[in-house]
């Protein structure tokens, strides 16, 4: 490893540089000793025995694929000359030519390989691939050793990707998850003895400012809140074979991730409360020519996060749609797996929430808003209640206060409530 060695170089070239001026040994004597001991360090390491045989000649194996069992048999007259060769073999089969030297594009099929292993998603390597061929495919930066990258060339090419990309710093931050997870990661495997990535540091000044979005895209105001859920029950009562529509009405009055609503299942259902333990996930595959394709959905036995798994309060309301669904469900011959959210065809997905939720938006009039909204709605509405935040948080499932109020916290009034309000507050 050319970046170890020239580490133990320099570690050498320093004790060397003080014993030099020392009377108690010589600079041969020092050298002698560290070749001494790499010499102990490689023997230890030999898998194979070594001994003499009846023909007084010192005998072991060296590793060898072309050979039967992996392994061709060595000889030499004196055991010294039988470790110099052994030692010799070693070094040759772990010294790295230059063209072999690990650069950013060898190591990202790698530690790709790696990173999924740990991610619980397919979206999101879709996502990190997506960014890699964003930020990194046509960049000169990946084809540099890994090695010969320092703090200030890394601190360069962080900056103009900033400038050039005019990026936020949660843009920043998602972009440079692959060259940060990717140097720690060659630092494990031994491929460079030196992270410099580390240090590099950033003005948050830099960073695109992104305002907060306006209140009316976010939420759904009081007015609006009720029409579509007019909306919905109406839709319902029209076309009774499908709950889709009575989750909307219910997803106002417990706000999860959409994900988590149509995973939910009966058991879940405990007396005043429902246990949130599951979510849905968009299933996604690589294929051999670096394209994505989506093959699917499945239910899978976790939340976003650890406090996604939660037990939410149900109001009056949400037992109301909640035994609507069931009395549905009943009378629709429909039981999947004990699943809320079904039709005819199985388990309700979150595309099919989202489609009629914008489709409800466009025929009351209103802003096409996602199904996310009413998560936003429903957490505002907490807030704008008075309840603490910390409960807010913990029916969020979200983990940090700062998450839910830096992204959760919207008025639902209009201008003219607002208005009233201000009026009825600094004027009385």
């Amino acid at each position: 490893m050319d970046g170890i060695k020239n580490q133990r170089k320099k570690n050498v070239q320093a004790i060397l540089s003080a014993l030099s001026n020392s009377d108690i040994m010589s600079t041969d004597d020092v050298l002698d000793m560290i070749e001494m001991k790499e010499k102990e360090r490689i023997l230890s390491q030999h898998p194979f025995e070594i001994w003499q045989a009846s023909d007084g000649r010192y005998k072991s194996y060296l590793p060898d694929e072309t050979k039967k069992n992996n392994r061709r048999m060595i000889a030499k007259k004196s055991r010294e000359d039988l470790e110099k060769l052994i030692v010799d073999d070693y070094k040759r089969r772990n010294q790295k030519q230059p063209s072999e030297k690990m650069t950013l594009r060898k190591l990202y099929p790698e530690w790709f390989d790696f990173k999924a292993l740990h991610a619980s998603a397919s979206t999101y390597m879709h996502r990190i691939d997506n960014d890699w061929n964003r930020f990194y495919e046509k960049d000169e930066i990946i084809d540099v050793p890994l090695e010969t990258l320092d703090k200030l060339t890394l601190e360069t090419w962080a900056l103009r990707k900033i400038r050039d990309g005019k990026l936020s710093k949660k843009q920043y931050y998602n972009a440079t998850i692959i060259i940060r997870q990717a140097f720690f990661y060659a630092l494990e495997k031994g491929y460079i003895c030196d992270n410099p990535f580390e240090r590099v540091r950033i003005n948050p000044k830099l960073f695109k400012k992104i305002p907060k979005k306006n209140d009316d895209t976010q939420v759904y105001l009081e007015e609006e809140q009720k029409q579509l859920v007019q909306e919905a029950l109406k839709d319902y009562h029209e076309k009774p074979e499908s709950t889709a529509s009575l989750a909307i009405a219910l997803y106002f009055q417990i706000g999860l991730r959409v994900g988590e609503l149509v995973a939910l299942r009966e058991c879940d259902i405990k007396g005043n409360y429902i246990s949130i333990e599951r979510m849905e996930v968009r299933k996604e595959e690589r294929r051999a020519d670096g394209k994505w394709v989506k093959t699917g959905y499945e239910v899978v036995d976790h939340t976003k996060t650890d406090a996604g798994q939660r037990s939410l309060y149900l109001t009056t309301e949400a037992k109301k749609y909640l035994k609507m669904i069931l009395d549905a469900n009943k009378e629709n011959g429909y039981g999947e797996e004990d699943y809320l959210l079904v039709d005819k065809n199985g388990r309700i997905h979150e595309r099919a929430i989202d489609t009629r939720i914008r489709k409800y938006c466009s025929k009351i009039g209103i802003m096409a808003k996602s199904s996310h909204k009413i998560r936003k709605t429903y957490i505002s509405t907490l807030i704008d209640s008075g309840l603490n935040i910390n409960k807010v948080r913990a029916f969020a499932g979200h983990e940090s206060e700062m998450t839910t109020y830096n992204s959760y916290c919207y008025s639902r009034l209009s201008d003219k409530q607002t208005e009233d309000l201000l009026e009825k507050t600094l004027c009385s």
